[in-house]
């Protein structure tokens, strides 16, 4: 389903001195700790090899809680960051987080807190006015079937989310990348911590919400 072919699905991430969920060398730490979601891709993982991938990679965006691996699957290392609380809201609301539990592997660019909450700010009460139908839409966007990992992603790939829509990755050079989505009216998103990698996927966290085309 990924243009291009953007596939590894299982890919062992190298972890950068971001620090996420505190993936530790012995058992001890394979349950998933306390530590949040940090960050991985900033040029150690597949640099600019043979398919001309991003050469650095999303900077850390601060966000103080993922951090490279987790034994975790996605929802509950989205939980142990604790700065997604909305996604995860929504996620349950439209009857998707069994769905992100399940084997995968998936992609998940996941909006934080302030994310949404810059999006109500700009767009009051568009959220809140969607049907179950549109809403789940809008998260499915966020999501593709498989593993994209920024070291792997050239500037104009673009990926099928679940929404069966398009997103499009712009490579930058300093390293930045950022998606546009199918909406005129919104921001182009940053991925602000990338290739944190959970035991059923990899999440990017974005600082943007996405939003499909319209119908």
């Amino acid at each position: 389903m990924i243009k291009n072919h953007l596939w590894r699905a299982g890919a062992v991430l190298a972890v950068t001195s971001l620090s996420l969920f505190g993936c530790g060398d012995d058992d001890d730490n394979n349950n998933g700790g306390t530590g949040g979601m940090g960050g991985a891709a900033t040029g150690g993982t597949g640099g600019s090899g043979g398919t001309g991938g991003a050469t650095g990679g999303a900077p850390s965006g601060g966000m103080g809680g993922m951090g490279g691996m987790t034994q975790q699957d996605i929802i509950d290392a989205a939980t142990a960051a604790g700065n997604f609380t909305t996604l995860l809201a929504l996620l349950e609301q439209a009857e998707l987080t069994d769905t992100l539990r399940g084997t995968g592997p998936f992609t998940v660019f996941a909006p934080t807190d302030d994310a949404f909450d810059q999006f109500e700010a700009d767009n009051p009460g568009v959220l809140e006015g969607l049907s179950d139908e549109e809403l789940s839409n809008v998260l499915r966007y966020h999501v593709v079937d498989g593993t994209v990992l920024v070291a792997d992603l050239s500037d104009g790939d673009e990926v099928e989310t679940l929404a069966d829509d398009d997103a499009t990755f712009t490579v930058n050079a300093n390293g930045d990348v950022t998606i546009t989505d199918g909406s005129d009216d919104t921001e182009d998103a940053t991925i602000t911590e990338a290739d944190v990698e959970a035991s059923n996927g990899v999440i990017h966290v974005v600082d943007a919400v996405l939003l499909p085309p319209e119908d």
